[in-house]
């Protein structure tokens, strides 16, 4: 598809620099509906990129070897899912003859962020922001940051939009690599904690050993832990979890993707990652540890109103779990709240039309 037919007339580049894999899914999804190239400057993360986005033109190269003025010289824009520094704003905008555009990509959607909202003073170094929907503009307006912002795009859910496209082919993915290595139970639920970020959010450390402990003979769990859990705390990360691990429960590390994974178990239990905000769209039945009490002030918790709140902990916490497996009436709650969050089905089209538009926009 050439550059006039695909709607973006700047050469773009998305970039993936470091071990973020969590952030693969994100960026590597926009590069393929965008139809741009992906640069990635770790071979594990590379690697990652060639098996679950085989439609990205991904280019590796080594961070020591990426070179700015390369990438000034070759690209008008670069999205990332982190936010560009002030360094790369001044070095692009007073160093370079190509004034290259910093485009700031959200790596999901979630209730974090609002007890401390300071990180988000770096949305003014950006020279464009993608937006999900609604709930991110309400959050901004209510934290005093819309009027400085930087132009922008409304993308809505387009992470779901290439999962539908190829459900197929992710499918057999984590039928091969996950589903298949567990034994047929009943039900599958999937935990997926966040980190332990500046906020301390995360469920992982307090909760993981008492899931696995009381787990139901019925019942198989997939454990999707947010890398930063280990990177930043690798000794509390094992010790939090028990020796051994039943068969019917397995740890992922490697599995990119998150739609295939949300469209084949029957429930997930959550604190405030931002999977949760994924997994409105399957409707399914939604439980949330609530790691920070109640009257810690600034804390939202939307979306756990789309769920359930365990509050039961040992043998009861799965009593409270499995009658809302088994007759679950949340599915009115869930679709107002991902239509607030991510607004109507949109295409490749009109995604494209909607990042050129914000490109061209002046500050």
């Amino acid at each position: 598809m050439s550059r006039t037919e695909r709607m973006l007339e700047k050469r773009c580049l998305a970039v993936l620099m470091g071990f973020n894999h969590h952030i693969l899914d994100h960026i590597a999804t926009l590069a393929a509906l965008l139809d741009i190239p992906l640069l990635i400057t770790e071979e594990d993360n590379y690697a990652l990129a060639q098996e679950f986005y085989p439609m990205v033109n991904t280019l590796y190269q080594e961070r020591s070897e990426a070179s700015l003025e390369r990438l000034a010289n070759e690209y008008d824009a670069l999205f990332r899912c982190t936010f560009n520094s002030a360094f790369l704003a001044r070095y692009f905008g007073e160093l370079c003859k190509n004034p290259v555009q910093l485009i700031y990509c959200p790596h999901g959607n979630s209730d974090k962020g609002h007890i401390d909202h300071s990180l988000l003073e770096q949305l003014k170094t950006q020279d464009g922001v993608l937006l999900y929907g609604q709930h991110m503009i309400d959050r901004f307006q209510k934290q005093n940051h819309w009027d400085s912002l930087p132009p922008h795009a409304i993308t809505g859910n387009y992470r779901l939009e290439l999962y539908l496209e190829n459900r197929t082919f992710y499918n057999n993915l984590a039928e091969e690599k996950i589903f298949s290595h567990l034994p047929k139970k009943r039900y599958t639920l999937l935990y997926a904690p966040t980190w332990n970020d500046y906020e301390h959010l995360s469920s992982f450390f307090e909760r993981v050993e008492e899931l696995v402990t009381y787990l139901p003979e019925d019942i198989a769990l997939l454990i999707k832990t947010h890398p930063l859990l280990e990177e930043t705390a690798p000794a509390a990360f094992f010790a939090a979890l028990p020796a051994e691990l039943p068969d019917r429960v397995k740890m992922m590390d490697d599995f990119s993707p998150i739609y295939p994974l949300l469209d084949q178990v029957d429930g997930c239990i959550l604190d405030f990652s931002s999977i949760g905000y994924d997994a409105l769209f399957f409707e399914k039945p939604l439980f949330f540890f609530d790691p920070i009490p109640n009257a810690k002030g600034g804390a939202i918790r939307q979306l756990h109103q789309a769920g359930v709140v365990l509050e039961g902990k040992g043998k009861e916490l799965y009593r409270s779990i499995i009658p809302h497996l088994e007759n679950w009436r949340g599915q009115k709650k869930q679709q107002e709240l991902y239509q607030y969050a991510f607004g109507p089905r949109r295409n490749k089209t009109t995604l494209q039309k909607s990042v050129a538009a914000m490109l061209s926009a002046k500050r």
